[in-house]
């Protein structure tokens, strides 16, 4: 879920383009078929119950926002009766028509409501942390967080979830840093910036 989350939240911003463009360019065959794949990724989106989703998706609307506050307040009058519409009727569908949609509801309201609860991923954190120190030049390898997690595993995280052994460290840069250490965070580095020249 967090996966399909990611992509469908990177993709979601440029679906809405293509429909306004669309919408501009009276192109009802495009449109018709571009809302609701916009409705489906939003709700798929709040589906995965992915905090990082979430402030991925805020962020990534908080641009479009900005980009149609240098243009004109008229776009986004527009805009947003057209959008917040669709963003009710998705609620309202994943509440009654979705099998399963409350239940989903339920757990995307219980999961905001504790949004800063992960006890168990600070350990995570730390744990990854540990790993990066451990070995900070090449990180522990690239796919073996899971492995290498025993070693540092402390008794407070084993008491969070009992045996479990998490695959990943649940945040990207912590990760990055404890599986290749600082080469791996130089190259990530070094190939985010190429991409943005």
């Amino acid at each position: 879920p967090n996966l399909l989350a990611a992509f469908l939240v990177m993709a979601l911003p440029l679906t809405l383009f293509f429909a306004w463009q669309a919408g501009r360019q009276r192109q009802g065959t495009v449109l018709a078929v571009l809302l609701p794949a916009c409705g489906l990724a939003g709700l798929t989106i709040l589906a995965s119950v992915s905090r990082g989703a979430w402030l991925a998706l805020l962020g990534s609307l908080a641009i479009v926002l900005v980009g149609c506050l240098r243009g004109h307040w008229r776009k986004l009058t527009r805009t947003v009766v057209w959008v917040l519409p669709l963003a009710v009727g998705g609620v309202v569908f994943l509440s009654f028509a979705w099998p399963g949609g409350r239940d989903i509801l339920t757990q995307v309201i219980e999961r905001a409501r504790h949004w800063n609860d992960s006890p168990s991923r600070l350990h995570i954190w730390r744990a990854g942390l540990r790993l990066f120190r451990a070995s900070p030049l090449f990180g522990c390898g690239l796919d073996t967080f899971q492995l290498a997690f025993g070693r540092v595993r402390t008794p407070a995280y084993w008491h969070t979830e009992w045996n479990g052994t998490p695959s990943r460290a649940h945040n990207e840069a912590i990760q990055l840093l404890a599986t290749q250490g600082l080469l791996g965070a130089l190259a990530v580095l070094v190939l985010t910036m190429g991409l943005i020249r």
